[in-house]
């Protein structure tokens, strides 16, 4: 099993911050609605219900740069904590290690 999280382009980024992000809801506008097929605000996010016994973290090191229309590299530092808490808004409600 695999995540992506990206990286703040400039300052550090601490590791927990990113994994926060990357279940962060998401305000969606206009969403068409497959039953009915009007246009619907939504919400939409992602929680870890279980965790694997191995988790790799991809992290994302290259953003788009406006400027030129191409890829930059991300050279800011990012802080590893020695232990890696996964708990309160990283884990579904449902899930059993919440």
């Amino acid at each position: 099993y695999e995540l992506e999280l990206r990286l703040k382009p400039s300052g550090g980024t601490a590791l927990q911050e990113s994994l926060l992000e990357y279940v962060c809801k998401e305000e969606l506008e206009g969403v068409e609605c497959g039953h009915c097929s009007s246009r619907q605000n939504a919400t939409r996010n992602i929680c870890l219900a279980s965790l694997p016994p191995v988790l790799s973290l991809q992290l994302l090191r290259f953003v788009y740069d406006m400027s030129t229309g191409g890829k930059k590299k991300v050279h800011s530092p990012v802080e590893f904590p020695e232990e890696l808490s996964i708990s309160g808004g990283l884990l579904g409600e449902g899930s059993p290690l919440a």
